[in-house]
């Protein structure tokens, strides 16, 4: 959204020369798209302009340019990632005493930002459904001697949001 009306253009090149965005060349054949004025600097206007990401992996900068503002073009870098991660999604089990465990994820940034986790008793867990499963935030799950034997369910996930398989954990009694 600009200080006026106009229009905008938008390219996706790979990330390089540093000053792509400000040379008209790289919007040659690019649509032209309504730009309306963003009023107050609080008010939203909601202009969306849809790019499509490449299809390759990469790292790759999205220039939008305000009518012929080369020189004002804007510049937003970014990385496609489309691979899942390295490494397995995995988690340690401690006996904590009186017959319970603690079940503590492994986080492995960049390749697992995130994990995500279900549990149940065993054999009544379903590990391939994964609409159950609840991020995992910190606090490791405490599974209590009634609770045993269990399954723990874990995929992790990378920034970008690719998973891993699934990793099914057998917890017996202590």
């Amino acid at each position: 959204m600009g200080a006026t009306e106009g229009v905008v253009r938008t390219a996706i090149v790979p990330l390089g020369e540093g000053t792509v965005c400000a040379q008209p060349a790289t919007y040659a054949g690019a649509p032209v798209e309504p730009l309306p004025v963003a009023g107050e600097a609080w008010d939203l206007v909601g202009a969306r302009v849809e790019v499509d990401l490449p299809a390759t992996e990469g790292h790759f900068a999205l220039c939008a340019v305000n009518g012929d503002d080369y020189a004002g073009a804007a510049t937003v870098l970014f990385e496609v990632d489309r691979t899942p991660p390295l490494f397995p999604a995995s988690a340690s089990v401690e006996d904590i005493g009186g017959g319970a465990v603690v079940v503590r994820p492994h986080l492995d940034p960049p390749e697992l930002s995130t994990v995500r986790f279900t549990w149940g008793p065993r054999g009544e867990v379903d590990c391939a459904d994964t609409a159950s499963f609840q991020d995992f935030f910190i606090v490791p799950l405490t599974l209590e001697a009634a609770d045993l034997p269990a399954t723990y369910c874990v995929y992790g996930l990378d920034a970008a949001g690719n998973a891993t398989p699934v990793t099914e954990i057998d917890i017996p009694r202590p």
